[in-house]
C-alpha cells in the first residue's frame, strides 16, 4: 500500500510563466490594433508633412529662381542703356553676364548677338544667331540680323536668303511696316551690288503695298532712278503730287525722270515748278535750261528748214568732238576700240561733203546724218562714260525718236 501524499504535494502542479515570444507577440498585436484604429490620422499627418516640405522646397527654389531672374533682368537693363548710349563694349559685358543668371533667355541671346554685331565680331554673333533660328526659324529680328551679317560679306545668295525669311517672318507690333522695312534694306543692298534685275523685281513688289506717305513713295522713285526705271520712277513721283501737289522734292524728281524718257514739254513743267518753289536749286535749274534749249538742237521738231539744217550740223559737230574725246580716253588707257575708229571714218567721211548747200539737194541725208550722230552718242555712252550737256541731249533725244 502506497504511503499517504501530503496534501499540499498532492494537489496539481503550480502554472508555468509566460514565455517572452508570448509578450512580444501581445506587443505587437497591441501597436498593430493602435496603428489600425489611428491608421486615417498617421497617414494624415505624414501627408501633411510631406506637402508642406515640398512646398517649403518649391518655395524656396521659386525665391531663388526670381533672385536669378531679378538680376539677370537688372543686367539685361544695364545692357540696353548702355547700347542706346552707344556704350556698346559694356553693352555686351551687361548681356553676357544677363546670361549668368538666365542661360536660355532668348531675349539675351539676341540682344547679344546684336551688340556683337555692332562690334564687327560677326563670327560669335553668327553662333548666337544661328542657335537661336534653329529654335524659332521664323523670328524676324534674328532672320534680319543674320542677313546683315551676309550682306556685310558681300554674300547675296546667303543675304537674300535671311532677308527673304525676315520678310515673311513673324513680326511683333506692325508687322507690315517691319516687313516693308526689311524689303527697303534688301533693295539698297542689291542696288549697291549692281543686282539691278532682282532690286527692280523687289521694288515692284513693294511700290504695289505702299500706304500713302510722301517720304515713302519718294524713296521708292530714287531707288527706280538707280534701276534705272524711269517709268516707274515718273509713276511714284506722281502718286506724291496727287497727295501733296506743291511738294518740291517729287516735282524736281519727277521733272529728272520725265527727261531722260525725253518727255521735255512734261520735264519743262515740273522742273519750272520746282524752281519756283527753290530758286536757290541749282541742280534743278541747270537741268530746267537743258530742257529749255531741246526746240533748238533737236533737228525734227524745228520746222523751218534753214534752221533744221542748222541744228543738224551743230549735232553733227557736238558729236564728232565727243567721239574725238572718247577716243583720245582710250588711246590714253592703251587701249584701241575698233568700233569707235570705224565711227570716226564715218564721221571724217561724212563731215568733208555735209553742207547746207547739200542739206537742201539731199534732204534725205537729214535722216542718215541724225542716225550717226545718235550712233555716235550712245557707243560713246557705253564706252566712256555718261555724257552733259548737249551730248546728253542729244543721246536723249536719240533714244526718244529711235525707240530705245
Amino acid at each position: 500500500m502506497s504511503p499517504d501524499r501530503d496534501p499540499e504535494t498532492s494537489s496539481s502542479a503550480p502554472p508555468k510563466p509566460e514565455s517572452v515570444e508570448s509578450k512580444t507577440q501581445d506587443a505587437s498585436d497591441r501597436t498593430l490594433s493602435w496603428y489600425a484604429a489611428r491608421e486615417p490620422l498617421v497617414v494624415l499627418l505624414l501627408s501633411a508633412t510631406a506637402a508642406g516640405l515640398f512646398f517649403l522646397v518649391g518655395g524656396l527654389s521659386r525665391l531663388y529662381q526670381n533672385q536669378l531672374e531679378s538680376r539677370g533682368r537688372t543686367w539685361f537693363d544695364r545692357g540696353v542703356r548702355d547700347l542706346e548710349a552707344g556704350r556698346v563694349e559694356n553693352a555686351v559685358r551687361d548681356f553676357q553676364v544677363a546670361l549668368t543668371y538666365s542661360r536660355d533667355n532668348y531675349g539675351y541671346q539676341l540682344s547679344l548677338a546684336q551688340a556683337l554685331v555692332a562690334l564687327n565680331r560677326t563670327e560669335e554673333a553668327r553662333t548666337y544667331l544661328i542657335s537661336l533660328w534653329q529654335r524659332e526659324p521664323e523670328n524676324g529680328s534674328v532672320n534680319l540680323e543674320l542677313a546683315r551679317i551676309y550682306a556685310a560679306n558681300s554674300d547675296i545668295t546667303g543675304a537674300l536668303r535671311y532677308y527673304h525669311n525676315a520678310i515673311y517672318a513673324v513680326w511683333g507690333g506692325d508687322a507690315e511696316k517691319h516687313q516693308r522695312s526689311v524689303r527697303l534694306e534688301l533693295i539698297r543692298f542689291l542696288l549697291d551690288h549692281k543686282a539691278l534685275n532682282q532690286a527692280e523685281s523687289e521694288l515692284i513688289a513693294v511700290g504695289r503695298e505702299l500706304p500713302d506717305d510722301p517720304s515713302l513713295h519718294l524713296e521708292i522713285a530714287d531707288d527706280f532712278m538707280r534701276i534705272p526705271d524711269y517709268d516707274r520712277a515718273l509713276e511714284q513721283d506722281q502718286e506724291v503730287l496727287e497727295i501733296e501737289r506743291q511738294n518740291r522734292s517729287a516735282l524736281s524728281s519727277a521733272g529728272r525722270a520725265a527727261f531722260e524718257l525725253a518727255q521735255f514739254p512734261l520735264a519743262e513743267r515740273y522742273l519750272a515748278a520746282a524752281q519756283s518753289l527753290n530758286p536757290n536749286d541749282a541742280e534743278t535749274a541747270a537741268l530746267l535750261k537743258l530742257v529749255k534749249a531741246v526746240p533748238d538742237i533737236d533737228a525734227y521738231e524745228i520746222s523751218s528748214r534753214a534752221q533744221r539744217d542748222r541744228a543738224l550740223l551743230a549735232a553733227f559737230n557736238t558729236a564728232g568732238e565727243r567721239l574725238r574725246a572718247c577716243g583720245d580716253r582710250s588711246a590714253k588707257n592703251g587701249e584701241t576700240n575698233p568700233s569707235l575708229e570705224q565711227l570716226y571714218s564715218r564721221w571724217m567721211d561724212r563731215k568733208a561733203r555735209l553742207t547746207e548747200p547739200a542739206l537742201r539737194e539731199h534732204p534725205e541725208e537729214v535722216d542718215t546724218t541724225m542716225d550717226l550722230v545718235f550712233t555716235i552718242e550712245r557707243q560713246t555712252s557705253n564706252l566712256c562714260g555718261a555724257p552733259t550737256g548737249t551730248d546728253l541731249l542729244l543721246l536723249l533725244i536719240g533714244r526718244h525718236h529711235q525707240g530705245s
